[in-house]
């Protein structure tokens, strides 16, 4: 036995018509090309029409995660599998904040709404973290909707989400001290006779501009000259893709010395790197050279880039520290360059 259609009202719109019910908590909007007159013989079919297409939404929410990795495995995304566990795990922070398992429910839900707000507006006015909804929002870029599509699942299942936009963060100026900078030196000096694994991270970190996990990866074949300028090359980093860097020479020729006839070795060596780097290294800066930071290590890029920048101006800070654009880089160090207009005429 068919199922009774839901109720519907035709509402004209200058000679087309709009077709509104509501089922499952979804509101639907069917535009239809004919007049009111002749819309309501039509309703019961678009209406029918609807509803099969709702049904083939069905699909878990989970599901879109799986299709998106099985696309990166094949080349169709650009970008990694760890990156879009991170667009899959916000956007289940996002559900599960509201008490639902992305495993459970259906991909009708990414279009309900509760007192004329949706999902990602609730999170957002609920004080729900910014970075996280910016994740569960590039689930739903263009190149995701596109795979949804083939898998039967128009982009209109994803409107409340692909319409939102969430709200610009509000980005604090970075903030140092001459009487830091020389702090961190001072007590980094001693470093090459206590402990030379920790004088390599401070190297990379503070003579390189490189980020924690990037430490972990840094070989000395890595480590390069042409034509008396000194880079480092960076196989993975942040940005997915190969980049490099330029160093200074004494950094340079600080951490070739440290090699031992092996290319191929990593540079920060031990039984334990990533504990050494994150736990022993980040104790000796707080304790020691008195940085107080929550990512002590990410404080030493940082400071790096605040020097670039009041030294010699944005776009060298924005090519050390590898940022996408000049515009990242503005965010946190502008207010470091100098205004003064004190050119003659």
């Amino acid at each position: 036995m068919t199922p009774p259609l839901p109720p519907f009202q035709v509402e004209p719109q200058g000679s087309k018509c709009i077709i509104r019910f509501e089922h499952g908590g979804v509101r639907f909007n069917l535009h239809a090309e004919v007049p009111a007159e002749q819309g309501r013989f039509l309703a019961p079919q678009m209406v029918t029409s609807a509803l099969e297409g709702e049904r083939k939404r069905e699909t878990k929410v989970a599901r879109l995660g799986e299709w998106l990795a099985e696309a990166a495995r094949m080349r169709e995304l650009r970008v990694s599998e760890k990156t879009l566990y991170g667009y899959a795990r916000g956007l289940d922070h996002v559900l599960e904040h509201f008490g639902h398992d992305t495993e459970e429910v259906s991909v009708t839900l990414l279009n309900s709404t509760e007192g004329g707000y949706s999902i990602p507006e609730r999170f957002e006015r609920a004080g729900g973290s910014a970075h996280v909804l910016r994740q569960a929002r590039a689930m739903f870029s263009k190149r995701a909707l596109r795979i949804y599509e083939r898998q039967g699942l128009p982009a209109s299942t994803f409107s409340q989400f692909v319409a939102f936009t969430p709200r610009a963060p509000v980005v604090e100026s970075f903030e140092t001290s001459t009487e830091e900078v020389d702090r961190i030196i001072e007590r980094c000096a001693r470093l090459p006779e206590e402990n030379e694994e920790f004088h390599k991270v401070y190297l990379l970190a503070f003579g390189c501009g490189l980020r924690s996990s990037e430490i972990l990866r840094v070989r000395f074949s890595d480590l390069r000259e042409l034509n008396g300028a000194h880079y480092l090359y960076l196989e993975k980093t942040k940005a997915g893709k190969p980049q490099k860097t330029g160093i200074p020479a004494r950094v340079y020729e600080l951490l070739k010395g440290y090699e031992n006839g092996d290319p191929s070795a990593f540079v920060v060596q031990g039984a334990n790197r990533p504990k050494l780097v994150q736990r022993e290294f980040v104790s000796f800066l707080r304790e020691e050279a008195g940085v107080e930071d929550k990512k002590p290590v990410h404080r030493l890029r940082k400071i790096l880039g605040a020097r670039m920048a009041s030294a010699h101006g944005i776009y060298a800070a924005c090519k050390t520290l590898r940022h996408s654009s000049v515009t990242v880089t503005e965010k946190y160090y502008a207010d470091l360059i100098d205004h003064k207009n004190n050119l003659e005429v």
